[in-house]
């Protein structure tokens, strides 16, 4: 026997079910359509920055403005697939490149990190023991990203360079003060990179070919000093530039911090935005232009080696 009740219960259910199914299609179609409108105003600026650099907009050059840093694209997708989480609009250098080799002329990076820091010969910036020294400390920023740059320049995920020649200032302690550094990555892109612990630089980071710059304020600390405000500036062959402002909510440290925690969550045992090849190959430059100023760290000597006394400790 059928039981009407029962049949009149499942129906007012279902049809409750289908009502909420209904409002809740409603709702994300909605807030799908949204971040539609948002992704196509976002494009139609990235037009217009790529006409106003290039005046050929049909050159289709893929000049697409995301976060400072290594992520790349616009985020619109993974803000609808985790609940619409809303985020700034993000810039990627990297993803910009290509307005740079729209002719033959040689592409220039430029990149300083340098600070004046008061400190005794016994500090870590200063003793030799320690890593002391501009190179070590904050030469590696500029390096770094050089690398990183003229490898993407090349489709490369780093470069290489060919070669480097490098000058500085060494202090009294043995460390150096300040290095300057010129790389060769190939016959139409170089780098000039700068370092100081005893001289305020520029801190900016310049990607030209003499006619087309992008520039980026701040890129080693994101705006930290100036409440995670920066911005990167576009400039053509007719002097005009345009500033595009960034804000970093998160932090620099506090990126990498979270960054470092994810991969160990995942068990992984390399980053996939610095591998460690690129790591090791980072630690090679950073020495061989330590070697062009002719500085000797106690630490790279063998009898003070801690692989030394492991061996000798394993008996191997």
């Amino acid at each position: 026997m059928i039981d009407v009740k029962l049949l009149v219960f499942e129906f007012i259910c279902s049809r409750h079910f289908i009502d909420l199914a209904f409002k809740y299609s409603i709702y994300f179609e909605t807030k799908l359509q949204t971040y539609k409108t948002e992704l196509t105003k976002l494009e139609l600026e990235e037009f217009t920055i790529q006409e106003w650099l290039t005046d050929a907009p049909s050159r289709n050059l893929n000049f697409k403005i995301l976060k400072t840093g290594v992520e790349a694209n616009f985020e619109f997708n993974k803000k609808i697939s985790t609940n619409f989480i809303s985020g700034s609009s993000k810039i990627n250098i990297l993803n910009n490149l290509n307005v740079l080799k729209t002719s033959n002329k040689k592409i220039l990076i430029k990149g300083s990190f340098g600070f004046k820091a008061k400190v005794d010969k016994n500090h870590r910036l200063r003793n030799p023991a320690l890593g002391g020294g501009a190179i070590l400390d904050v030469g590696c920023y500029p390096l770094s990203m050089s690398k990183l740059i003229a490898g993407h320049l090349q489709g490369l995920p780093f470069a290489e360079p060919k070669g480097i020649e490098a000058t500085g200032r060494i202090d009294e302690t043995g460390v150096d003060l300040q290095s300057s550094a010129h790389l060769v990555f190939s016959d139409t892109i170089d780098a000039t990179i700068n370092c100081a612990i005893d001289e305020e630089l520029p801190n900016t980071l310049v990607i030209s070919n003499g006619e087309i710059s992008i520039t980026a304020t701040d890129p080693w600390h994101c705006g930290q000093s100036q409440n995670g405000n920066s911005f990167i500036t576009l400039a053509n062959g007719s002097g005009l530039t345009k500033e595009i402002p960034f804000k970093d909510s998160l932090g620099l440290f506090a990126r990498e911090i979270e960054h470092a925690s994810k991969c160990i969550l995942e068990k992984k045992i390399e980053s996939n935005f610095i591998t460690h090849s690129d790591t090791q190959s980072n630690m090679f430059w950073l020495d061989q232009w330590r070697q062009q100023m002719q500085i000797v760290c106690p630490k790279n000597l063998i009898k003070n080696s801690f692989m030394r006394w492991k061996l000798v400790f394993l008996k191997i």
